[in-house]
């Protein structure tokens, strides 16, 4: 092998070896930000979870009509405004803001429920 070639051989190698500390240092990064992400997720699926709970824990709609007089889409839209706060009439966020709540608990047990799953990969030892 003559010079020329064991110098470009040298300089793939080298460009080999950096790219790979830069994989790896853009990998360290990104375990960092999942890591936060997962738990910005969990925060959300708590918060949201007793959002949920106290809204369908409340006895009266909006207007006043008591939660057992009402039935079918009333009675689904009523517990959904009271998810989100209450009417916007009365200063919640309606239906608007108990489906984003809803979406939201979603989206975090659908993280937490992969989150888990990978951790009993990694701990098993399975792909």
């Amino acid at each position: 092998m003559n010079h020329t070639a064991q110098k470009n051989r040298g300089c793939v190698l080298w460009e080999s070896c950096h790219c790979f500390k830069e994989n790896r240092k853009i990998h360290k990064q990104f375990q960092e930000v999942m890591f936060l992400w997962k738990g910005q997720q969990i925060i959300s699926f708590n918060q949201r979870g007793k959002q949920i709970v106290d809204g369908l824990n409340k006895t009266t709609a909006s207007t006043g009509t008591p939660m057992d007089k009402l039935h079918g889409g009333a009675k689904r839209m009523a517990q959904m405004s009271n998810i989100g706060g209450g009417s916007k009439a009365t200063g919640g966020g309606g239906v608007d803001e108990g489906m984003k709540a809803m979406l939201q608990y979603t989206q975090a047990n659908t993280v937490k429920k992969m989150v888990s799953q990978g951790e009993k990969k990694k701990i098993s030892g399975k792909k």
